[in-house]
């Protein structure tokens, strides 16, 4: 996609695009282009960093009552939270560094 400063037909060089049209390309850009770009256009869109904790993983716990099957139900569980962080960090750490808006 190339950005043209003027209007959507730009057959109309009198017609020059309007801040909420170069700021919705824009975003639509980004959301495109990033990895996570959808945080980072949320966050353009209401001018201050989204909530990443809502995004925060949560350890899974067995439920059990086998001590082997617990055991292995929960290091199973502690494979897939050590992978979930580790995305979740990448997740935060791309809004945190290409994101505009700075973070209070």
């Amino acid at each position: 996609m190339k950005f043209h400063p003027y209007g959507a037909s730009g057959s109309s060089r009198s017609t020059l695009a309007t801040f909420a049209q170069v700021k919705e390309a824009s975003i639509l850009k980004i959301e495109k282009d990033y990895e996570w770009g959808k945080d980072i256009a949320d966050s353009i869109q209401q001018m201050s960093y989204i909530d990443m904790n809502r995004f925060l993983p949560i350890k899974a716990e067995s439920n059990e009552t086998d001590p082997n099957l617990k055991k292995q139900q929960n290091e199973s569980y502690v494979m897939i939270f050590k992978e979930e962080i580790k995305i979740y960090s990448e997740r935060k750490t791309m809004l945190e560094k290409i994101s505009p808006v700075q973070q209070h």
